[in-house]
């Protein structure tokens, strides 16, 4: 990784065109070790393997590197693909916590421009990693709402008590409200429903000095 991060950061006379395709070669050379390092830690199974935690300590580098390249008048159309193609894997491998590192002008106008390359690879990464980038930002809209929602329950039980025991005899089961980490794609969707219906429940029960959590219910 040392020896990859000392090529990323190789400088030409940009006068030269001759340079400048061997820094492109050589920017995409580095784009496709990272991608091989990133993918063979990671796995082919749905979840990550653990090991790719080891290429962590280098993600910022390698985002940087990736916002460097994207912002070069000189780059190549190869160098946007390449470039696309590590953001998704990234985005794959290390989830949410990419969020803050992707969500950028910068990057977000590098997979503009992939996805509307001449070049077929390019078009297809670009367009991979942008469904990634929002697949992310629509889990983490989804673990905000209903974290939420735990907090307007918890508050309202709080002021309200006595309707613990009504709405733990509506749910059996002890619906804990502290979310460890996020839960899985399919169960978002019953999650904020079954929220959505112990604030209603609740509020039906004492509607009166909860009025200010009833407007965002309907």
């Amino acid at each position: 990784m040392t020896t990859l991060q000392q090529a990323s950061q190789a400088q030409v006379n940009k006068t030269d065109y001759d340079m400048i395709d061997y820094l492109n070669e050589l920017r995409e050379g580095c784009l496709e070790a990272y991608t091989g390092i990133v993918q063979g830690l990671k796995g082919d199974a749905d979840s990550p393997n653990p090991d790719v935690a080891l290429v962590q300590p280098h993600v910022n580098h390698i985002v940087s590197f990736i916002e460097h390249i994207a912002v070069d008048d000189d780059k190549s159309d190869s160098n946007v693909s390449a470039c696309c193609g590590l953001i998704g894997d990234l985005c794959s491998a290390f989830g949410s916590s990419m969020l803050p590192m992707v969500d950028r002008d910068s990057i977000s106008n590098l997979l503009t421009q992939g996805r509307r390359s001449k070049m077929q690879k390019a078009k297809t990464l670009a367009t991979w990693a942008t469904k990634e980038i929002r697949r992310l930002k629509n889990a983490a809209s989804s673990c905000n709402l209903l974290q939420t929602a735990a907090v307007s329950i918890k508050t309202i039980l709080h002021q309200s008590p006595s309707n613990c025991s009504s709405l733990h005899q509506n749910y059996p089961t002890p619906i804990s409200f502290k979310l460890q980490q996020p839960p899985s794609k399919l169960s978002y969707t019953n999650l904020l429903q079954t929220a959505a219906v112990s604030i209603k429940t609740i509020l039906h029960q004492s509607p009166s000095p909860l009025h200010p959590f009833s407007s965002k219910l309907h």
